[in-house]
């Protein structure tokens, strides 16, 4: 979990007692943005600074990072896979870095302002920034994709399916109006280009989550609302014989995730 006043906190809960251990890490990062959880146990966390950095929750407190990564413009997005990290930066940029010793391989402009999401599947990485989703070679920095709607700033992207080949972006508009243009999520097939397909909302589009071994994808937006995508198919997975379930119709949603198989 990343808080605002230069922390980071871990916590480790019981599922059963339901009693939680926390640690907390001061970090040179005035404002954290990215918490990237590494095959290994550790994490990546990122933030203004600019700064990224490797820890390993369980070296206590006043344990120095594993490795740090210098980089330029402050970091707004993470991601990992395997041998490559990329970061999304406020500069319209993403650096490549190796993932052992995030020393940074190379730098891909994407756009405009911050890079607010990114991912990563392979040598396949999209990033969203301002009006626009792009994917790009992460090996090379070659551009590979890029689609764009007008006064849509785009928030989170997603690959999703195996190998990578279609991203589900969430844009949040100016002001988030209702059916404005922050309300939909759209699934692109990224190697045949086909036009995108969308899903409308009603409701600015709050996050997005995926699951790792299955083409499926949730959505939930501020009206509270859960959506479950089929991104192989491009259609909406029924809930309870619905297209959408009510979570919690006071409170907005603001994170959303699956687990591995989809299941729950």
């Amino acid at each position: 979990e990343l808080t605002d006043g230069w922390r980071a906190r871990s916590a480790l809960v019981d599922p059963l007692l339901e009693v939680s251990l926390e640690r907390r890490y001061a970090l040179p990062a005035k404002r954290p943005r990215a918490l990237v959880r590494e095959p290994g146990g550790t994490f990546l966390v990122g933030g203004s600074g600019p700064y990224l950095a490797r820890f390993d929750p369980g070296a206590g407190v006043d344990a120095p990072p594993e490795a740090e990564a210098d980089v330029e413009g402050d970091v707004r997005s993470a991601a990992r896979d395997g041998r490559l990290v990329v970061v999304g930066t406020d500069r319209g940029e993403v650096a490549v870095l190796d993932a052992a010793t995030l020393a940074e391989l190379r730098r891909v402009h994407v756009g405009e302002g911050g890079v607010l999401g990114v991912d990563l599947d392979g040598a396949v990485a999209v990033a969203a920034t301002a009006g626009a989703v792009v994917s790009f070679d992460a090996d090379t920095g070659a551009i590979l994709g890029r689609f764009e709607r007008d006064g849509a700033a785009f928030a989170e992207v997603a690959l999703v399916g195996a190998p990578a080949s279609r991203v589900l972006a969430s844009p949040r508009g100016f002001l988030g109006a209702r059916g404005g243009k922050g309300t939909r999520a759209w699934v692109r097939d990224l190697p045949a280009r086909t036009s995108p397909v969308a899903f409308e909302h009603g409701a600015r589009v709050r996050a997005l989550g995926v699951a790792e071994d299955v083409p499926l994808a949730a959505t939930v937006d501020a009206d509270g609302r859960l959506r479950l995508i089929d991104v192989e198919r491009a259609e909406l997975v029924p809930i309870a014989g619905a297209d959408s379930l009510a979570v919690d119709g006071t409170t907005p949603g603001m994170a959303v995730a699956l687990d591995a198989n989809g299941t729950r």
